[in-house]
């Protein structure tokens, strides 16, 4: 945990940040006890709705609220998802404009001249 938020909780930084901390805290642990973040195999923590993994300052405090799951895990698990987010960012950059000939061909048997189609992953639309 930071050494700020543990000054914060600590009441250091006066009782409105002390109450601010408190509530951050607790509000982390309801939401690990509401089963809104989960543990995976393994150990690392993630946002059940989402399925994004827990950064390190919220690993930490949630550390802090006394919640079991391995935060190593988690901030490794949570690279490895962020630099897949980079290859799909990258995908749509360079691949997502450009649709070949014969891919519009094949499209247009497939759905049919005139169709909108759209790239689920680019959002692209193409009017065939």
């Amino acid at each position: 945990m930071s050494m700020i938020f543990e000054a914060e909780l600590e009441g250091k930084f006066g009782k409105k940040r002390k109450k601010w901390a408190e509530s951050l805290l607790s509000g982390l642990k309801a939401q690990a006890d509401k089963g809104n973040i989960c543990v995976d195999k393994d150990g690392a923590a993630f946002w059940k709705q989402s399925g994004n993994y827990l950064d390190a300052d919220v690993c930490q405090t949630l550390k802090r609220a006394g919640y079991e799951f391995d935060p190593e895990a988690t901030v490794s698990a949570r690279v490895i998802q962020l630099q897949k987010v980079k290859e799909i960012q990258a995908y749509r950059k360079v691949l997502g404009r450009y649709v070949s000939f014969d891919e519009l061909e094949n499209m247009r048997k497939l759905f049919g001249a005139g169709m909108n189609v759209v790239n689920t992953l680019t959002g692209a639309q193409i009017q065939l």
